[in-house]
């Protein structure tokens, strides 16, 4: 960029960071030198060619990402006539005692680089001087130069402790598989240190329920983020938009995980850089690592859900490099299904017929008598339920030198889930099923050119698609066909063929570009979505409708610097939908970087700002007493003035101390306007007039929001034990009845959101307490979760003006059906050998291990006439059961 003078030492320690390369140098030589040069972008040897220019000083490499900074005209050595002697010694971390072989130790006088053993250490002989400078560098640590003095022995004894520099507080980044990391060792970068969650099956998303204010809800995985419903955050894969319909991340990985290298999850705060989103942005990445030492690598997993495997090349000539990575996922439902997942698979497929009864009985009182008398079905014949998931990943980069690169990924998944199979007997019942398949598919291109000044130019295309089909139908021995009522009128209820309609189609297409430098970032995007929802309401196409939304955008990002550790960084997006006008949204953070205090150092931010939503999720509920799942979702592009948006304000201070312990908090706070959500009363009338909705005004009204609170974590690391502990408080709100003009919002009728959970501890730890053994243990322990019915007791019965008193039980209060303290400890251990260029690994994880009953959810039994009237019988939808998983990995 090269405007103003800048010190040449800051420059080197920035590019070095931004580079990912390791540089050497005397302490004295870069000092009181300018350059006019700060680039940060393009080859390692264009931007040192540029710093260096003028000053004097030029640079070769000397190992792998390691160069030498040195005076253009060396001087000879003067070598007094001194006796050689032997130096000894080692490379440690400040405070845990880890040995670093990886760091990079250059003994200045000689020009000689260091070679550390796997245990960090090093011998040096033939060494005559009385002094020597020695440096020692490694990414993520303080550079250290320390002057060595000989004694009167033949050998010197130094130990040398670097300290780890606190990591700036940027979003949170989860690793995945990288090279040949396993179960225990460090799937979570040092923000997060975590061990992994998943059946047998390393997945990062499960990781991201660790995290302070990040919830899980354990009924079928949704993630809620600060205060944030599911759909109120985006999820990409190399910045192409996936969707999940049926949020099955509490069974299955969203991706292979194989395939994903890393997850960064941007929660609120974040810039405008990753877009539009009202809660965060989880941003996945395809994992193109490979070990240093090979070129190739093969890797495989077999556990009892899946088939995965990896393969991964490297090849690197002068001014050309490239790597290409395949990935596959085969699910193993087809074939063989284990018997405690049949377990919870069939407790989700319960039929629950209380919802229908009691929702048209209400509407057609003759309906009941009719239907009360019919024999009730074999539910025992029920639990055929089968999920099968594959996916396939591929992913490339090209640098052919001068700065250019070229980026290729593309992803293809598709899932099924099906079920409520019921045997034919001599009652007339017939074979039923619920049936939900879903697929996501996606390319995307990437050019980029970094300039020799250090600006990158990068120009993307990207085009993905989406398709859900849902089908189900009542059980046939329930006789639900129309039935004459005694006005003349027909009560049709749904007993037709599989619609093939009943679903979500989802399209984009985008163009960006964008220029980076140093302190700015400018960017632009057109996107075109293309959508259709379809949804049956009894026999009638209740939704049926098609958008096509065209949006443009455009933002820019300036980072000031304030003193020596503090850094203001601005941001500005604006989003134009054809016809409605520009959606502005304005961003401001400052940061706390490593600021030293006594005993440690502070780290931290605090952020602010408006964040829209321009595609919205929506979450459908199910009434038919066939569905496997109470609700489905689909996803409509905004196409009114009114979007939703968000003003949010999130703070975080961390502690970091030279002893192994972090200290950290975190506090937020957002409102939230123009919500749009279904309104069930609408839904009602479309039902029994038979009309259909075909704007997204007909079946959604507005709503207001509001969500705080806080998060503290502690965390502590020796040098064979990891271990986190964190709590959480959260408290969200929304208003509960939709109004159909945005001038009507007002905060009446506030409720409790349903995945609030006021209340929530976290314990983690992993240890390696032998050559070839690490274990884990995971536990999470949360109460005052509310909304404690399947949410479709809530959205039919208590927005469409029917009775919502069942017993003791009065539906319109919702936050007084709170679940039972949830408490789940997981455990894992895993053995692990290599042999040559050939690792193998066996894994047993103990899931649930005290075999306790958590609740995800009540229902009704259907109704039984009794001494007082209509009974009603409460049942349970519990979570995971005691599963043992084993799995078995090896790598090439």
């Amino acid at each position: 960029m090269g405007a103003q003078p800048a010190s040449l030492q800051s420059a080197l320690l920035t590019s070095a960071s931004a580079l990912g390369i390791n540089l050497v140098y005397r302490a004295e030589i870069p000092l009181g030198i300018s350059t006019q040069c700060v680039q940060l972008q393009g080859k390692a040897e264009q931007v040192l060619s540029c710093l260096l220019q003028n000053t004097g000083l030029q640079f070769r490499k000397i190992g792998h990402n390691t160069y030498l900074i040195e005076p253009a005209k060396a001087g000879n050595l003067v070598r007094p006539p001194l006796p050689s002697y032997t130096l000894f010694g080692s490379i440690r971390e400040v405070g845990t005692g880890k040995a670093l072989p990886q760091a990079t130790v250059w003994l200045a006088e000689n020009q000689q680089r260091i070679i550390l053993d796997k245990k960090a250490g090093f011998s040096v002989e033939g060494l005559s001087l009385p002094r020597y400078a020695l440096h020692v560098r490694l990414l993520g640590y303080e550079p250290l130069t320390i002057q060595v003095r000989h004694t009167a022995t033949h050998s010197d004894s130094l130990h040398i402790w670097i300290k780890p520099l606190p990591l700036e507080v940027l979003p949170v980044i989860i690793e995945g598989k990288q090279g040949h990391l396993w179960l225990g060792e460090n799937e979570v970068a040092d923000e997060t240190r975590l061990a992994i969650r998943g059946f047998g099956t390393a997945d990062v998303l499960q990781s991201t329920a660790t995290l302070n204010g990040v919830y899980m809800n354990d009924a079928r995985g949704e993630v809620h983020i600060q205060g944030g419903e599911s759909g109120e955050h985006l999820i990409r894969l190399d910045e192409m938009p996936v969707f999940e319909p049926l949020q099955l991340r509490g069974i299955v990985s969203t991706f292979s995980p194989f395939a994903v290298g890393q997850m960064t999850l941007h929660k609120a705060g974040f810039g405008v850089e990753e877009g539009s989103a009202l809660a965060g942005v989880m941003a996945f990445e395809h994992n193109l690592r490979l070990p240093e030492n090979q070129n190739h690598v093969l890797e495989t997993q077999l556990d009892h859900l899946s088939l995965n495997a990896r393969w991964a090349m490297r090849q690197e000539n002068k001014g050309f490099r490239a790597k290409l990575m395949l990935s596959a996922r085969i699910g193993l439902g087809k074939m063989y299904q284990s018997a405690t997942l049949s377990d919870v698979l069939q407790n989700w497929s319960h039929p629950d017929e209380f919802l229908p009864f009691a929702a048209i009985v209400q509407r057609n009182p003759l309906f009941f008598e009719t239907a009360r008398a019919l024999k009730k079905p074999d539910l025992a014949a029920f639990g055929q339920t089968k999920a099968d998931f594959n996916d396939l990943h591929g992913a490339g980069r090209w640098d052919w030198g001068n700065g250019h690169a070229l980026q290729a990924a593309f992803y293809i998944g598709w899932n099924t889930l099906s079920g409520n199979a019921l045997t034919t007997d001599t009652t007339s019942q017939v074979i039923n099923r619920d049936f939900y398949r879903w697929g996501n598919g996606a390319g995307r291109v990437s050019w980029r050119y970094s300039s020799p000044k250090g600006i990158l130019r990068t120009v993307t295309m990207i085009a993905a698609t989406y398709r859900l089909t849902h089908a189900y139908n009542y059980l046939a021995n329930l006789r639900f066909i129309p039935i004459v009522l005694p006005d003349g009128t027909v009560l049709e209820l749904r007993d037709d063929p599989v619609p093939a309609d009943d679903g979500n189609r989802y399209q984009e297409v985008w163009l960006q570009a964008k220029w980076t430098a140093l302190r700015w970032t400018l960017g632009a995007e057109g996107v075109y979505a293309v959508n259709r929802v379809g949804l049956k309401h009894w026999t009638t196409q209740t939704v049926d409708m098609a958008l096509k939304q065209p949006r443009w955008a455009a933002y820019g990002t300036y980072s000031h610097r304030i003193g020596t550790y503090t850094t203001l960084e601005s941001g500005f997006r604006g989003t134009w939908l054809m016809g409605k006008g520009v959606y502005p949204e304005p961003r401001f953070t400052i940061r706390l970087l490593n600021r030293p205090a006594k005993y440690g150092s502070f780290s931290g931010y605090l952020s602010f700002g408006i964040f829209r939503q321009f595609i919205q999720q929506f979450e459908y509920s199910s009434f038919s007493p066939s569905a496997l799942l109470p609700s489905l979702r689909f996803w409509i592009p905004v196409s009114d003035r009114y979007v939703p948006y968000a003003r949010h304000f999130t703070a975080r201070l961390d502690w970091k101390t030279g002893l192994g312990l972090e200290l950290g908090g975190e506090v937020y706070q957002k409102k939230l306007r123009n919500l749009r959500v279904l309104d069930y009363g609408q839904l009602w009338a479309l039902s029994e007039s038979h009309q259909t909705a075909r704007q997204i005004e007909a079946l959604t009204g507005f709503a207001l929001g509001e969500a705080a609170g806080f998060g503290l974590e502690l965390k502590g690391r020796t040098l064979m034990v990891e271990m986190v502990i964190r709590y959480d408080y959260a408290r969200a709100f929304r208003t509960l009845k939709p109004v159909a003009e945005v001038r009507q919002l007002v905060y009446t009728d506030v409720k409790p959101v349903a995945w609030s959970e006021p209340g929530r501890w976290l314990f983690a730890t992993k240890a390696a307490f032998a050559t070839h053994w690490k274990w884990t243990l995971n536990g999470r322990i949360s109460k005052g979760r509310l909304w404690a019915f399947r949410k479709a007791y809530y959205d039919y019965l208590t927005h469409s003006g029917l009775e919502a008193v069942f017993g003791t039980y009065n539906l319109q209060t919702p936050e007084t059906h709170a679940l039972p303290l949830f408490m789940q400890w997981d455990t894992g251990i895993s053995y692990t050998r290599t042999l040559k260029k050939t690792t193998a690994q066996a894994r047993v994880e103990l899931l649930n291990v005290l075999d306790r009953k958590n609740v995800a959810e009540w229902w009704f039994e259907r109704p039984q006439i009794g001494l007082s009237g209509y009974e009603y019988r409460l049942q349970e939808r519990t979570l995971t059961p005691f599963i043992p998983a084993v799995s078995l990995r090896f790598d090439f």
